[in-house]
């Protein structure tokens, strides 16, 4: 199928017959992911999805990157052993920059395009390390890959997490009174749910719990956060499977040990997020202790990717 590439200078497209994407170059955010359904039609996945600005009262986003950290810092401010002061919004800088698009094109097979963020020490959020982080998104008939690369341009071992945050639709018809008829899919197995507090601090108090079909979760625990150590499994996915529709969406992120699953009570999405750390722990540690916090060297690079993968 022939691929079609738009660029903007605020977004850019990808699409062929069967399916598309919009990526805004704040934030280098996925704004949409549609499907070109064989009974509905084109149909978006994404909470809000092609909303440029929404407006909802239960969240205003579609799909954020969260780096240099997951979650918060208590009171944004934190400190590394050496003295090092970090202080930073919840979520990181990522989600409120504006990325530079520095690559675009298609092939037989797929489309790309890529973004690029240069921050310094010197810019107005105190992120003490010099880097780049690039966003690269490749789309195939029912696949997306986004791969994600820190480069620590600095003369000294930079400390990071990383994390996507995409909403999706659930059910896919936005029904929100149907939120409960669909499924959500882990590997099966023991799992192990991370502990927080109504702040999303964690508590050290985990919990040990075996999966055998659908998880099965609360309004309640999905506005508190519910967060999984998945760093035990070889292949690590989530899927939402909504069976008026027939469609699943997985996310694959082998290279994430971590899973978010959150949402407001009575909307009609559920956020699945991979992540590489979260938030600080209730008696904060310094911020190279932190959990699942990953050192770079200077002048190296760490590359991870999620995909999305859709079926129906």
């Amino acid at each position: 199928m022939a691929w079609q590439t738009t660029t903007g200078e605020e977004y850019d497209i990808l699409e062929n017959e069967s399916i598309k994407i919009k990526v805004a170059h704040l934030g280098a955010e996925l704004l949409s992911l549609q499907v070109n359904h064989p009974a509905l039609g084109w149909t978006g996945l994404l909470v809000n999805d092609d909303d440029t600005n929404p407006q909802h009262h239960y969240w205003k986003k579609h799909a954020p990157f969260l780096f240099p950290i997951v979650g918060g810092l208590q009171n944004n401010k934190s400190t590394t052993t050496s003295g090092k002061v970090i202080e930073l919004p919840s979520h990181g800088i990522a989600r409120i920059s504006r990325f530079e698009r520095v690559d675009h094109g298609s092939d037989f097979d797929s489309a790309w395009v890529e973004y690029l963020l240069t921050h310094t020490k010197q810019s107005e959020l105190n992120y003490p390390w010099d880097c780049t982080l690039s966003i690269r998104y490749t789309l195939t008939d029912n696949r997306l890959d986004i791969t994600a690369t820190i480069i620590n341009d600095d003369e000294e071992t930079m400390w990071f997490q990383f994390g996507w945050h995409p909403g999706f639709k659930t059910p896919v018809n936005s029904d929100a009174s149907k939120r409960s008829s669909v499924q959500i899919l882990l590997p099966e197995g023991e799992h192990i749910q991370i502990g927080v507090d109504k702040e999303c601090l964690l508590t050290g108090e985990d919990r040990g719990f075996a999966i055998e079909g659908p998880l099965h979760i609360t309004d309640t625990e999905l506005a508190d956060t519910f967060i999984l150590d998945m760093e035990a499994f070889d292949n690590r996915f989530v899927s939402l499977y909504d069976p008026e529709s027939g469609i699943k969406t997985t996310v694959e992120f082998n290279g994430h040990p971590h899973l978010g699953l959150w949402a407001v009570p009575n909307a009609p999405y559920i956020c699945l997020e991979p992540w590489q750390g979260c938030d600080d722990s209730v008696i904060q540690t310094p911020f190279d202790e932190k959990f699942g916090i990953t050192p770079i060297k200077p002048k190296q690079a760490d590359s991870r990717t999620i995909s999305t993968i859709i079926s129906y």
